[in-house]
């Protein structure tokens, strides 16, 4: 399996575990997108690879992906940030240390390694929160 090819796996892998969640979804319906969309409703949340890391051993083909998951929402007077917390909460409950099955690898393990916000962007318009999630994709022995 190439890098890429695990990477959008991973990605798949992770709206999947999203958009399966009840409570999540109750939030913020199906808008999960693994690239921003133009003039989206909100709230909404987006997944964008950070970083890619070779992690191959002798006998291991593995990749450590870093992806963060940006929560947005509307600002409106009167409007605090309980909403993308609530949201960024349920993305850490639903994600940390879950381990998914990816077609070609064996193993992703996801930990929640970061989170930061949510807050009120210099715009005054966008609330921003984002969790920043690890996966170790691969472990697969080579043919």
């Amino acid at each position: 399996m190439i890098a890429s090819d695990r990477q959008q796996a991973t990605v798949d892998a992770i709206l999947q575990a999203l958009t399966g969640d009840q409570a999540l979804a109750a939030l913020v319906g199906q808008r999960i997108f693994d690239a921003p969309p133009g003039r989206a409703v909100t709230p909404e949340i987006t997944i964008k690879l950070v970083t890619a890391m070779d992690q191959s051993s002798a006998d291991t083909d593995a990749q450590r992906l870093v992806f963060d998951l940006d929560v947005w929402d509307r600002y409106a007077l009167g409007t605090d940030l309980s909403r993308p917390r609530i949201i960024m909460g349920h993305i850490r409950r639903i994600l940390h240390l879950r381990a998914l099955t990816l077609v070609g690898a064996n193993l992703v393990v996801l930990r929640c390694i970061n989170a930061q916000g949510p807050f009120r962007d210099p715009d005054n318009v966008a609330l921003h929160g984002i969790v920043t999630v690890s996966a170790l994709a691969g472990h697969e022995t080579p043919s």
